[in-house]
């Protein structure tokens, strides 16, 4: 027997849930690209 997502596949609530770790790991790397790399332009001497 095949376990089913509640709701189906094509509920709106698993585009949610997908969006939402996208825009997590999106943010995510603007904070890193701000803390590294801006800090690593500026003392590099580029």
């Amino acid at each position: 027997m095949t376990p089913e997502l509640p709701g189906g596949r094509d509920h709106p609530a698993w585009l949610t849930v997908v969006s939402t770790f996208i825009a997590y790991g999106v943010i995510i790397a603007v904070i890193a690209v701000i803390m590294f790399g801006v800090p690593y332009l500026a003392f590099s001497g580029v």
